[in-house]
């Protein structure tokens, strides 16, 4: 995470929209809204594989080995080991016979238990206010990054919550992924934390909720340090929005998108209701 400060960047932002069911209205006031992995928009998103199909008969049994450690610390050694022993024969023989059973589980586990904030280094990129913000209609939220990366450190805000904060490193091939041989940080960057090249264009960042899906936190107002209204957001959303602002984060600063007159880009103005 201490590529926030050494790359220098001041701001992450979060592109929304107007949606019917104001579920918009979770982050002006104050509150995250975690998805799970099937509501990306990219099927191959946290799907790269973990390659047990590598693993040794040592490796193997080291992975169920230590599996059994964590979950029956107080077993007998002998008895834990017997138990291994077969968890490991059964894991081998599913790896053989039916590889894909593995990658479901290893999938099904990502699916029920991460949700993931994507958010972007870009504020001017014409595609993302387009495909994000219903063609300029919604909105930027923009987050103080350094801020945030101390929100993670520090345990989300409670501490029996955790959390990562990853750079998206862009691809055109999955990365090899070891059991074993990666570490675990190695295995959650690489697996959870990587796109094809397609989508580069994003510069995306992401956090990693990791004990819940579908899940919403509550983050500190002064986080949230500014608001940007896109071309052809309606005066009626704007104006609900700075009522509810003005409750949940009095301090933020407001603007409105309008067109370069000279050229394909974005001003953006101080918003004055």
């Amino acid at each position: 995470m201490d590529t926030i400060k050494s790359l220098g960047i001041k701001g992450l932002y979060k592109f929304k929209t107007f949606d019917q069911n104001n579920y918009y209205q979770d982050i002006l006031k104050n509150i995250l809204y975690f998805p799970s992995v099937s509501q990306l928009n990219d099927p191959f998103d946290c799907a790269i594989p973990i390659r047990y199909d590598l693993c040794s008969k040592q490796e193997i049994f080291k992975i169920c080995n230590a599996t059994n450690s964590h979950y029956y610390p107080s077993a007998n050694r002998s008895i834990r080991r017997k138990e291994t022993i077969e968890q490991a024969r059964k894991l081998r023989q599913e790896i053989r016979q039916t590889p894909d059973i593995v990658y479901t589980r290893i999938n099904n586990y990502v699916e029920n238990n991460l949700g993931v904030f994507a958010l972007t280094e870009e504020l001017k990129n014409l595609l993302l206010w387009a495909h994000y913000t219903d063609a300029h209609k919604g909105f930027c939220i923009e987050f103080d990054a350094q801020m945030l990366r101390n929100m993670l450190i520090n345990g989300f805000i409670y501490v029996n919550k955790r959390a990562l904060l990853l750079k998206i490193n862009y691809e055109n091939e999955f990365p090899l992924i070891h059991p074993t041989r990666n570490s675990t940080d190695d295995r959650a960057r690489l697996q959870l934390g990587t796109k094809s090249k397609d989508w580069s264009y994003e510069r995306e960042w992401r956090i990693i909720h990791l004990d819940g899906s579908r899940c919403k936190e509550p983050v500190p107002p002064v986080i949230i340090k500014r608001i940007y209204f896109g071309m052809l957001a309606s005066e009626e959303n704007i104006k609900t929005s700075v009522e509810i602002l003005n409750k949940f984060n009095p301090k933020i600063e407001m603007f409105k998108a309008t067109k370069k007159k000279l050229e394909f880009g974005l001003d953006f103005e101080p918003l004055r209701m």
